[in-house]
C-alpha cells in the first residue's frame, strides 16, 4: 500500500522537473510512468524519489522519517539493479536517460539537505554528489546518437537550446577576476577553470533580465553547474582553497534565489553562512551580494 501511495504522488506531484518546460516536464513524467513498468530500477528510483519529495516536503508529518528511510532503501535498491542492466541497446536506452534525470535530482535533494559537521563535511558531499551524477551523465551523453531519434526527441531538443543559451560569455566581476589572475600558487589551468566556473554562476544571477527569463536561468544552472564546472576548480574546492570557497559562495547565492525549490530550501543560507564563517575577513569584498526577490509559492 505504500507503495501504491508514492506511486501516486509521483503522478500528482507539482513541477517533478523544476526548469523544464511545463509541456517538457510533464512529457518526461509520463516517459517516467510508462517505462517504470517494464524497467525494475526505473520504478524503484520513481518511488525512491517520491519518497524523497515527501520526507522534505512535510517534515512534521507523522510518516516523514518513514518516507527519508524508505527513500534511502528504494534508492539503493534502484542503483544495484541499474548496475546490473542489460547492454544498452536502442531498444532499452530510454529508461536510462530517465533514470539519470530523474536520480540526478534525487541526489542533489540528498547533498542540499546535508547537515554535518560544518565545511569539510558540505564541501565532501558536496563533490561527492558531483562525481555521482557526472558518471550518469557522461553514460547518457554516450547514448545520445541512439536516443535523438526516439520519443525523448522534443526533450533532448529542449535540453539542446537550453545549454547553448547557458554557453553565452559573461564576464566576472573584475575584482574576483583580478584576485584570481594574481593568484601566485594556483596554474593557469585552475585559473581558467575558476574564471569559467565564475562566468556561468554570474551569468545565471545577472539582474539585467526580466523576471520569467531570471528565473528560468537560474533554475537552470542550479542543475547545470555541478556538471559542467571544470575539474581543476573542483582541486581547489576540495583543498578548502579561498578562491574555490568565493566562487562557491555564488552558487549558494544561486541556491537562495531558488529557495522555493522542494530540493532547496534552506541550504543556500546555510551553506553561504559555512563559507562566511570559514573565510578570513579580507576575502568579503570578494563575496556576493544577494538582493533577493520574494520566493514564489514553493514547488
Amino acid at each position: 500500500m505504500a507503495h501504491i501511495q508514492l506511486f501516486h504522488y509521483f503522478t500528482t506531484m507539482p513541477s517533478p522537473y523544476p526548469g523544464m518546460a511545463g509541456g517538457v516536464t510533464e512529457m518526461q513524467r509520463s516517459l517516467v510512468i510508462k517505462y517504470a513498468f517494464s524497467t525494475p530500477y526505473l520504478m524503484h528510483e520513481l518511488l525512491a524519489f517520491s519518497a524523497r519529495r515527501q520526507s522534505i516536503e512535510f517534515p512534521h508529518d507523522s510518516n516523514a522519517e518513514y518516507c527519508r528511510d524508505q527513500a534511502a532503501v528504494l534508492q539503493t535498491r534502484a542503483l544495484g539493479l541499474f548496475n546490473a542492466r542489460p547492454d544498452l541497446t536502442q531498444q532499452n536506452c530510454i529508461p536510462v536517460f530517465l533514470f539519470s534525470g530523474m536520480l540526478g535530482i534525487h541526489l542533489l535533494a540528498d547533498t542540499l539537505s546535508h547537515r554535518g559537521e560544518g565545511l569539510a563535511s558540505f564541501v565532501d558531499s558536496f563533490v561527492s554528489y558531483i562525481s555521482m551524477h557526472r558518471s550518469l551523465r557522461t553514460l547518457v551523453t554516450g547514448l545520445w546518437p541512439m536516443l535523438v531519434n526516439t520519443e525523448l526527441r522534443p526533450i533532448l531538443a529542449w535540453s539542446g537550446q537550453a545549454a547553448m543559451a547557458a554557453s553565452q560569455d559573461t564576464l566576472v566581476s573584475a575584482p574576483l577576476a583580478k584576485l584570481i589572475s594574481e593568484a601566485s600558487d594556483i596554474s593557469a589551468e585552475a585559473k581558467v577553470a575558476c574564471l569559467e566556473a565564475t562566468k556561468h554562476l554570474e551569468w545565471a544571477l545577472d539582474e539585467t533580465c526580466e523576471y520569467e527569463q531570471r528565473r528560468q536561468k537560474r533554475v537552470q544552472m542550479l542543475f547545470a553547474w555541478p556538471l559542467t564546472v571544470p575539474e581543476p576548480y573542483l582541486e581547489l574546492l576540495n583543498l578548502r582553497r579561498p578562491e574555490a570557497l568565493v566562487i562557491l559562495e555564488r552558487y549558494a547565492a544561486l541556491l537562495c534565489h531558488c529557495r522555493d525549490l522542494w530540493m532547496v530550501g534552506d541550504a543556500g543560507r546555510y551553506l553561504a553562512k559555512l563559507i562566511t564563517s570559514s573565510l578570513d575577513s579580507k576575502w568579503m569584498e570578494y563575496r556576493y551580494e544577494m538582493d533577493l526577490e520574494p520566493a514564489p509559492p514553493q514547488t
